[in-house]
């Protein structure tokens, strides 16, 4: 019995460590990210020992707090759920599965339809330029706008032309379709799995009556399409995790996640070293089944790259640009410049100018959108001098290591600073881009059938609903929220010792891991995690290892 308990009280102490470790990155992530996003830089915290100390404290204080309110009252709160999930288990409607899944997509569908008779013919906006521009060969095609997505869209116009049908409008009838179909799956799972009610009634109203969902889906962008598929791919990695022997005995199921995975990675450049890295964990955390991920992985791996490479060669898609994956670098030693130009050598400003017109640097420098610097980055010497450029980067860093960290943390402070707004005030980015472009070539008109209710969708898509409500009101739309509810759903299912279902979450990490590296923050590209909030709670909270 003394063993037992001594056993028990261990676990018991490593999971509260668990929820001390949670609430302890949340406490700096509010403590850091103010002083950032308020001061543009974090040395002030170093500033003298004073200073130092209240930080500290006021981390501290706020990491007992947090810790207080998810042992003592959140998990609580979960286990009574999860207690009225698993033993009452009621069904309140008995449909067959089949039914209960064209109900559901219809009910998805029908209440975005609104949406795309208010923004009829469609919204246009985002990349759509430079890829209708593609498709009408005023641009060469290259693999900096995933040239799948660019395809689709040229059929569409194709189409549209002989059935003298708006492309654009196909476009969202087709996109609105395949997001509602994937989600309406994914609300069924949750729906025939018998959980609480109220759940499965919350998961519902959030995907088909948020206004936000219903814009999205008409969005020309490649990210919604991603959306979709990367939660098909979450679904077949539930089934995985929930019967490994059963999923791997079925070619229809490895068939559809090797295609799937090719999707993904067509529909989104870094989704391959996404799917590497989720492989590689999964190949460690699932030992008896190494063989059959290593298979999937290597054919899926191999495959992308056919299509990548030899067939896009063939179709005359070219490479995409090399400066696309530098962000980073560039923002670094940029902001390097800015604030210490005085202490780079004149040796250090002529290497720079190589890359970057020096004397531009200070004007289009923006902390929170590397674009307008990087746009300015010279590809072609870079191609021929990566070495010098590596070299001059590790030089400054060694030199200006504070300038590179506070370089780093701000470009894309709101995807883990919870306060940040989501229409920053540096980068100027809109929370959604609903309008039209205006294309010379290829005139698109808005004929909205439902002008009011576009004046009402206009005020989440320009964010101007919470714009000057409090934080706590505007959260549900967070830039950041999405990585602190994947965070939150991982502590739940270690703190409850439950392993299972660990997969559905990798990749999802790994994907908000390379937004990190990216030019700007836009809620566009978190929103794959957004759509995702009903499944991430279910699999915390009501999912079962048996």
């Amino acid at each position: 019995m003394l063993c037992g308990r001594r056993r028990n009280s261990t676990n018991e102490d490593g999971n509260r460590i668990t929820s001390l470790i949670f609430s302890v990155l949340f406490s700096l992530d509010c403590m850091v990210g103010s002083e950032l996003y308020t001061k543009n830089q974090i040395e002030h915290i170093f500033e003298n020992a004073g200073v130092l100390f209240l930080f500290f404290l006021k981390t501290s204080a706020l990491s007992v707090i947090i810790y207080l309110l998810f042992e003592k009252l959140i998990l609580r709160w979960i286990i009574i759920l999860q207690k009225r999930s698993f033993e009452k288990q009621v069904n309140v409607i008995k449909i067959r599965p089949v039914l209960r899944f064209f109900l559901i997509w219809a009910g998805v569908f029908l209440s975005w339809f609104p949406v795309f008779l208010a923004y009829y013919p469609g919204i246009l906006s985002y990349d759509s330029h430079t890829q209708t521009k593609i498709v009408f060969g005023i641009m060469n095609n290259s693999r900096f706008h995933p040239p799948l997505h660019t395809f689709i869209w040229k059929s569409c116009i194709d189409l549209g032309s002989i059935i003298n049908v708006p492309a654009l409008a196909l476009y969202s009838i087709m996109q609105m379709t395949v997001l509602s179909f994937v989600l309406a799956y994914m609300l069924c799972i949750i729906a025939m799995q018998q959980p609480f009610f109220l759940f499965s009634l919350f998961s519902f109203s959030f995907i088909a009556l948020n206004p936000v969902m219903g814009i999205m889906s008409l969005a020309m962008t490649k990210d919604v399409l991603f959306a979709a598929v990367l939660t098909a791919l979450t679904i077949l990695y539930y089934r995985m995790e929930k019967d490994s022997g059963v999923f791997f005995n079925h070619l229809r199921y490895i068939t559809a996640l090797i295609i799937l995975n090719i999707l993904a990675c067509l529909l989104r450049n870094n989704m391959i070293y996404v799917l590497v890295l989720s492989y590689v964990m999964m190949i460690i955390i699932k030992k008896e089944f190494r063989l059959q991920l290593m298979s999937v992985l290597i054919i899926s791996f191999f495959g992308y790259c056919f299509i990548n490479g030899p067939v896009y060669d063939r179709m005359g898609i070219g490479p995409g640009n090399s400066r696309e994956m530098l962000s980073v670098p560039i923002q670094q030693i940029c902001r390097t410049v800015v604030t210490d130009d005085q202490t780079i050598s004149e040796e250090e400003k002529t290497q720079i100018d190589d890359f970057i017109p020096y004397e531009s640097i200070d004007s289009l420098y923006n902390p929170r959108f590397a674009d307008p610097v990087k746009n300015k980055f010279n590809t072609s010497y870079f191609s021929d001098h990566k070495k010098e450029f590596v070299h001059l980067w590790i030089r400054l860093l060694k030199k200006h290591p504070a300038a590179y960290i506070d370089a780093f943390l701000e470009l894309n402070i709101p995807y883990w600073y919870i306060g940040a707004k989501s229409v920053d005030p540096y980068s100027k980015r809109e929370f959604i881009e609903s309008g039209i472009r205006k294309l010379d070539f290829y005139p698109v008109q808005r004929l909205s059938k439902a002008p009011r209710l576009l004046k009402i969708y206009e005020l989440f898509a320009k964010y101007q609903l919470f714009s000057d409500k409090p934080a706590y009101m505007s959260m549900l739309y967070s830039i950041a929220l999405p990585i602190w509810v994947l965070l939150f759903c991982i502590t739940v299912m270690i703190r409850q010792n439950r392993k299972k279902y660990y997969a559905c979450f990798i990749p999802y990490l790994f994907l908000w891991a390379t937004y990190m590296a990216g030019p700007v923050s836009n809620f566009r590209y978190i929103f794959p995690l957004y759509v995702a909030y009903p499944f991430f709670l279910f699999l915390a909270i009501f999912s079962q290892d048996k």
